[in-house]
């Protein structure tokens, strides 16, 4: 047993999961990025649809890495039953992902329209990888609040 505490207080539990989520989906979503242009970039011009899979090589990376980084934030945080937390968290992760990118289009064009020099700074995806980040934090601090509330009273504190 070590003399660290773990995150013993609903609040602070769900304050942990929201920073794990968002840590973990900005990571995967710049390793999706990565591999997608990897992708891009060694592909040759004769190949059609070669971009359309490289797109979906790199959001396939991030869809999966997220939830493992989470995992990995969670249990260094100490926050109780993480495993438990992104378990239930995922079926909330993918609807909400899915539900989000339908979102995408408006807040792409409320972004673009606002800001009009952004999407030549940064990237056309911002929004779509805005949604990604949000969407994994919401549901993981949800899931992270619901998991420690749900502890028993003499439940001892897992790691």
């Amino acid at each position: 047993m070590t003399n660290t505490t773990p995150a013993s207080t609903p609040a602070r539990a769900a304050l942990l999961g929201l920073a794990a989520g968002a840590g973990a989906a900005l990571v995967a979503e710049g390793l999706g990025w990565l591999v997608s242009t990897g992708l891009v970039a060694t592909q040759s011009d004769d190949v059609v649809g070669a971009n359309i899979g490289a797109g979906m090589a790199g959001m396939t990376v991030a869809l999966l890495v997220a939830p493992a980084l989470a995992l990995l934030l969670l249990r260094l945080a100490r926050t109780p039953r993480p495993l438990a937390a992104v378990l239930y968290s995922l079926p909330l992760y993918l609807l909400l992902t899915m539900v989000g990118t339908s979102a995408a289009i408006p807040l792409e064009t409320w972004l673009w329209d606002r800001f009009p020099g952004l999407a030549a700074a940064t990237s056309p995806w911002l929004p779509w990888h805005l949604i990604t980040v949000l969407t994994l934090a919401a549901s993981l601090a949800l899931t992270s609040l619901l998991t420690s509330r749900s502890r028993g009273a003499g439940a001892p504190d897992r790691v």
